[in-house]
């Protein structure tokens, strides 16, 4: 299926020459006049407008669809605010704020995991909610000047991922067996809001649940009645497939009325009913019932319905044909109905489509987004007319008599005696709202006043009935959101009712909302390391998070596997913190402080460690402890401690912050005269600065001696026989001599990086940050910054004492990062930083990411991803194109020669043919092809269809962690072991290529001159003398250049 822009494109020769303007020749910075910056731009404009005229029999998605990297930039974006009112805003409530947390570090499936917990058709909505009324109307951002979370486009992202995972919902296997689940529950109509009641029910361990559809096919107004460029019916079939994992059943061309009754299911020991049927009765005015049946005027129900039926491959058993329209098609009506038959008349070959309606533009009933989307397609509007009469010939309209309506003062719309127009047309689509049709409800009652069946809005049960319920459409929702919502309260309360039915204790009115469950979520992220084994391996670091007891018990409640508590000392050595003393910018995980020790006293911890233990056994606990006496200081203190049950003792040897006050006899501090030297040779304009030092570098960082630290260890784990451990950092020396020193003195394992001392900012007028009554001191650099630092460490150490545990630490802020420093062979993990910015709920991401991790990898065709994020999407996201400028470019690239393929209609030819495909993608080239030019052609649709719709589901064996840990450390070589004969070059992707010249830019001023960009088609091209440094690779902003092996030079 090709457009006809499309068509226009293959067919151009390849000798059309590109008129660009001669003024393209000249540098940007000439002095140019009006006349020619208007011709230029209009030359390079990219603005992707599409005449509804050209969209003729075209259903693909019309928007443009993200990219992986757009939704985790977006998602970053996210202010993740205490109670959110996006949440608020939702009707679902879903927790937008975790579902962005989760984006924001590329874990797909948490977020996935959190949007169908609160929205079972999180799919559907993303793809259809009025996000600007709701969840993003409500965002803390629209008082920016970015403007608001574009949460619906990362909604539909998740959930497509999701889908291409084809991981099936399971039931909580711990939910305990009662006789209230095995209640026989019937569904009437499976649209949004029985599947929702469905997948909840389901979800509350209900074994027995039957929906009765009246089509022969799932998904209620979304399948039939929604296009197929607006929600394809792959996203039905998967949301339909989803809730029949947990064992729903359908029974289709079963219509209440027709086959069955409320009262016959109530009869046959259905224990409970829930209705949520859609209005099947399109409304009508006097004028159109006057005129009877015509043959060129339809309701939208029946055209979209048709047209439904003829474009969404896999729904119907046998596609009809699409309904064809021609000339100039009125729309009568303004709501969101409106909009969509709108749009779909021009797919079905109309010429002009005009939308009239009676009210003014600035009160019309299509949401804000469509009434865009309308006038980007060139959509007519004729506003402020009222249909008042038909001019009939042969059975077919000509024309719509309208009157004028004037809008009064107080807001209401009256006729404007007087004036009226004519508007020819050749055809005429009502689209005036839909009804309940035919009481077909009873014994369920219907509400006179709104026309839908009488419920409880609280609950959402039946008036007068205890076993039926209703929600959607037939109880008055106005969206798919609100059906979700009310099949997720109807539910809760079904499961209320039916427990006290069969004399199970009863829930509390407050819905416990029951959880999305996948095999993911079994998946063990235990470890034993040493003696010490951990329920999970994320553990809150010895900082601000552990300061007390509480704060301990709350993240062991939250999830946390162990934690390790602030170092604290006798009481002889407290000292108290400064004020202010933690700096940074949180968003980017980067801090930096001047905080000393805990503030509670030894008393303190050895009342609290005890009970701490008594109520979480299962959780890991080691103290961290500092003492700035003799060795035998340190022994009474380790004692004291171990006595208390702790697991283990982190040796607290030289934390950055501790200057002067760390423990003397043990440290060597940094020659000053050195100090100075590297100072001055970094600002040798300060040269001549006066600088007052009544101390000199009294605060500079302690150097650590390996007998030092083999003393120390030696003389603690001679009197204690726990696991014990020092927490080194790259300031302290040479971390891997300092750990082999600690095993020499019998430590357990090593914790690490401390902070890393440094400088976070010097402000304009010279005035250091932070500082305490206007001086300062070195600090401790803490987050993401010192990852690099961190990772190095932890491999360096794992390969010269593979035998040793390390519990790493050191910018560890989601699933990623934790996974790389597992596999660089760290068996357990602190968090503290990441820990302080996203607060204790960060454990959710974490471990749902690791688990994820470990589930692929016993997946065979999840393993092949490198990640979460499918590459069949990365090469579904290629732009179909850039608007005029790149229309033109497409034009008069050479053909190439058509692919050879099976699938009808044939491919548009490469558009790139000079420049390699992604190399990335396993795709062969027709498939790339179908991509940039056909999004989702009918087979391929399809395909998705019958995928989302099959029995079987893949089976994965997943990996232990112990499995993972270290996996990087056999490809780590010296650096004189690199094979210098290895030769890449750059690559660049031109289906990707946007055309910004950075790769020209940093290889001309920074490289070696390998890449030239050709202003006219804004396109680079790598010289073959291309060096493969990579510099292009790290600086292109949308990620299209790849290095790949250099070809081999011809003799």
């Amino acid at each position: 299926m090709s457009t006809p822009a499309t068509a226009a494109a293959t067919a151009a020769p390849a000798s059309v020459e590109i008129k660009a303007p001669e003024s393209l020749k000249k540098p940007p910075q000439c002095i140019r006049p009006c006349t020619v910056g208007r011709a230029e731009c209009h030359y390079y404009n990219r603005t992707d407008e599409v005449s509804g005229v050209e969209r003729d029999n075209d259903f693909r998605y019309p928007k443009k669809l993200p990219s992986k990297e757009d939704v985790i930039a977006e998602a970053q974006r996210c202010l993740k605010c205490q109670d959110p009112p996006c949440c608020r805003g939702c009707p679902s409530q879903v927790r937008v704020d975790q579902m962005m947390g989760h984006l924001s570090e590329g874990n797909w499936y948490a977020a996935a995991k959190v949007l169908f917990t609160h929205n079972p058709l999180g799919y559907t909505c993303g793809l259809l909610c009025p996000t600007n009324h709701a969840c993003r109307g409500a965002c803390t951002l629209n008082n920016s000047m970015l403007g608001a979370i574009n949460i619906n486009t990362c909604q539909a992202a998740t959930a497509e991922v999701f889908a291409h995972m084809n991981i099936p919902q399971i039931r909580n296997p711990a939910i305990p067996e009662t006789a209230n689940l095995n209640a026989k529950i019937a569904m009437v109509g499976c649209g949004p809001a029985s599947m929702s009641c469905a997948t909840y029910l389901a979800r509350l361990g209900y074994k027995n649940i039957t929906i009765m559809e009246k089509q022969p096919f799932a998904g209620g107004i979304p399948a039939i009645e929604i296009p197929q460029f607006r929600i394809p019916y792959q996203v039905t079939a998967f949301e339909v497939r989803m809730m029949q994992d947990l064992g729903v059943q359908i029974q289709y061309n079963q219509a209440l009325g027709r086959d069955f009754t409320l009262q016959a299911l109530k009869d046959q020991g259905f224990d409970a009913v829930f209705v949520g049927v859609g209005f099947p009765a399109a409304n009508s005015i006097p004028v159109f019932k006057k005129a009877g049946p015509l043959s060129n005027v339809w309701n939208s129900k029946d055209f979209l319905s048709a047209v439904a039926n003829a474009t969404k491959p896999g729904m119907m058993p046998a596609a009809t044909p699409l309904p064809r329209l021609d000339g100039h098609v009125l729309i009568v009506g303004a709501g969101d109905v409106a909009s969509d038959v709108c749009l779909t008349a021009f797919r079905c070959g109309a010429k002009k489509v005009t939308m009239c309606f009676r009210r003014g533009h600035v009160d019309m009933r299509c949401n804000e987004d469509e009434a865009e989307g309308l006038r980007r397609e060139k959509v007519e509007f004729i506003s402020c007319g009222s249909p008042k009469s038909l001019r009939v010939v042969d059975g077919k309209v000509t024309a719509l008599e309208v009157d004028v309506m004037n809008k009064e003062l107080d807001g209401k719309y009256v006729v404007d005696h007087g004036q009226n127009r004519w508007i020819e047309c050749d055809y005429i689509i009502t689209a005036l709202g839909s009804q309940i049709g035919a009481d077909v409800f009873a014994p369920a009652t219907i509400d006179q006043k709104t026309w839908s069946i009488a419920c409880n809005k609280e609950t959402m049960q039946c008036t007068g009935l205890d076993w039926c319920y209703t929600g959607g459409d037939c109880a008055g929702s106005a969206a798919i959101i609100e059906a979700v919502n009310d099949g997720k309260v109807a539910a809760w309360n079904m499961h209320r009712m039916l427990c006290q039915k069969f004399s199970i204790p009863t829930p509390p009115i407050c819905m416990q909302v029951p959880p999305f469950m996948t095999p993911v979520d079994l998946v063990s992220t235990g470890i034993q390391v040493g003696p010490l084994r951990f329920v999970n391996p994320f553990g809150l670091a010895s900082g601000p998070g552990t300061e007390n007891a509480i704060m301990i018990k709350r993240a062991f409640k939250a999830g946390w596997g162990w934690a390790v508590t602030k170092t604290f000392q006798p009481d002889k050595d407290m000292l108290p913190n400064l004020t202010p003393r933690i700096v940074g910018v949180g968003r980017a995980n980067e801090f930096q402080n001047i905080e000393l020790n805990s503030e509670r006293n030894m008393s303190y911890w050895l009342a609290e460690i005890p009970k701490i233990k008594k109520e979480y056994p299962d959780r890991v606990l080691i103290a961290a402890i500092h003492c700035k006496g003799t060795l035998d200081e340190w022994k009474d203190l380790a004692t004291r401690i171990a006595a208390t049950g702790v697991d283990g003792l982190q040796i607290n040897m030289g934390c950055p912050n501790l200057g002067e006050h760390a423990a003397r006899p043990f440290v060597r501090p940094w020659p000053a005269t050195a100090l100075l030297v590297l100072f001055f040779s970094i600002h040798p304009a300060l040269l001549s600065v006066p600088i007052p030092l009544a101390r000199p570098l009294i605060s500079s960082p302690p150097t650590l001696q390996t007998d030092i630290v083999r003393e120390t260890l030696a003389a603690i784990t001679s009197v204690v026989h726990i696991p014990c451990m020092p927490k080194l950092g790259p300031h302290q020396g040479d971390v891997v001599a300092l750990a082999r020193a600690a095993r020499e003195g019998g430590a357990w394992g090593i914790s690490g990086i401390n902070t890393i001392p440094g400088v976070y900012r010097v402000n304009p007028d010279a005035s250091v940050w932070p500082s305490v009554g206007g001086v300062w001191a070195f600090g401790g650099v803490s987050g993401a910054q010192t990852k690099p630092f961190a990772l190095h460490a932890v491999a360096a150490i794992k390969a010269a004492l593979p035998d040793m545990p390390i519990l790493a630490c050191g910018g560890i802020q989601g699933p990623a990062s934790a996974l790389e420093f597992i596999h660089m062979g760290a068996g357990a993990l602190q968090i503290c930083s990441a820990e302080m910015q996203w607060g204790q709920g960060l454990v959710d991401t974490l471990q749902d990411g690791l688990r994820y991790h470990l589930y692929s990898q016993g997946r065979e065709d999840l393993r092949s991803w490198n990640g979460q994020y499918p590459p069949q999407l990365r090469a579904a996201r290629l732009p179909v194109k850039f608007g005029p400028f790149e229309a033109k470019q497409r034009a008069v690239r050479p053909a190439a020669p058509p692919a050879t393929t099976t699938h009808p209609p044939p491919f548009p030819p490469n558009p790139h043919p000079s420049f390699p495909l992604c190399s990335l993608c396993s795709f062969d080239q027709a498939e790339i092809e179908e991509c940039l030019h056909e999004a989702q052609p009918a087979h391929r649709a399809a395909e998705m269809v019958q995928r989302f719709t099959q029995t079987a589901r893949p089976v994965a064996t997943p990996v232990t962690l112990e499995h993972e840990v270290g996996r990087s450390l056999p490809q780590m070589r010296p650096f004189g072991d690199l094979d210098t004969a290895i030769k890449t070059i750059s690559e660049v992707d031109m289906t990707r290529c946007v055309g910004c010249g950075r790769c020209q830019m940093a290889c001309m001023d920074a490289g070696y001159a390998c890449i030239s960009f050709d202003r006219t088609t804004r396109q680079p091209k790598i010289s073959p003398a291309c060096k493969g440094c990579g510099l292009c690779v790290a600086v292109c902003p949308v990620h299209c250049i790849s290095t790949v092996p250099a070809p081999a030079k011809k003799n």
